[in-house]
C-alpha cells in the first residue's frame, strides 16, 4: 500500500491515500480521505451553499484540472472534536480518469465554523495500458440492455514495478472500447 504525507491544519489534519500508483485504464480507482476534527468543538459538517463539505481536485499530467462527473449531494453530519473519519471515494466513478498519463489529486474539506477550506496532501497515480493475452468474444443475452450485441472478455496480465496482477477486461466487440477493467489477483512469473 502506497501512503502518502499527512498534512496538519489548525482545525482539521487531512491525509489523502490511495491503494496504489499504477493502474490499468477504466480500472476502478479508490481513494480514503481521512480527517480528524482539531477544532476543538463538535461540527456539524455542511457546505457551503449548495456544495459538498468534500471535494477533489483531479489534474491530468499537463495540470488542467478534470471536471467531476457527478458527486453525490453529501449529507450533514456531526463531526465530534477530537475524532476522526475515513470517507472512501471512488475517484474513477467521479473523474474520467481513462485517457493513459499521470494524474495529481488532492481532497479539500470545508471547515464550516470559520468558512475556510482544509487541503490534503497531493497524490500522484498513472494510467497504463497492457495487452491482452487471451480473448473471447460472446454474445449479450436477450432481455439485457444492448441484446444481440458482442461483447469481448479478455484477460490480462499487468506487471507493475515489483508485482504482477491478472485483470479481467470488458470491450465492446465493434467499436474496441473498453467497458471495464477489474483486477483478479496476483500471479507469479
Amino acid at each position: 500500500t502506497w501512503l502518502a504525507n499527512t498534512s496538519a491544519s489548525a482545525q482539521f489534519a487531512t491525509s489523502l491515500v490511495l491503494p496504489k500508483t499504477n493502474y490499468l485504464s477504466y480500472e476502478p480507482i479508490p481513494g480514503t480521505v481521512t480527517i480528524t476534527n482539531r477544532s476543538g468543538g463538535d461540527i456539524v459538517m455542511t457546505g457551503r451553499g449548495q456544495s459538498n463539505w468534500l471535494s477533489f481536485d483531479v489534474t491530468d499530467g499537463t495540470g488542467r484540472s478534470l471536471p467531476s462527473i457527478g458527486i453525490a449531494q453529501q449529507k450533514p453530519f456531526i463531526f465530534k472534536a477530537g475524532s476522526s473519519i475515513a470517507e472512501k471515494v471512488m475517484l474513477s466513478s467521479h473523474y474520467s480518469v481513462t485517457d493513459l498519463g499521470s494524474y495529481a489529486v488532492t481532497a479539500t474539506i470545508f471547515h464550516p465554523p470559520t468558512q475556510q477550506y482544509y487541503t490534503s496532501n497531493r497524490v500522484r497515480f498513472n494510467v497504463m495500458d497492457a495487452k491482452a493475452f487471451w480473448e473471447q468474444p460472446i454474445g449479450v443475452p436477450a432481455g439485457y440492455p444492448e441484446a444481440g450485441r458482442i461483447r469481448r472478455y479478455a484477460l490480462v496480465n499487468f506487471r507493475d514495478v515489483d508485482h504482477s496482477n491478472l485483470y479481467f477486461r470488458l470491450l465492446d466487440d465493434k467499436s474496441k472500447q473498453t467497458l471495464a477493467t477489474f483486477e483478479l489477483g496476483p500471479v507469479s512469473i
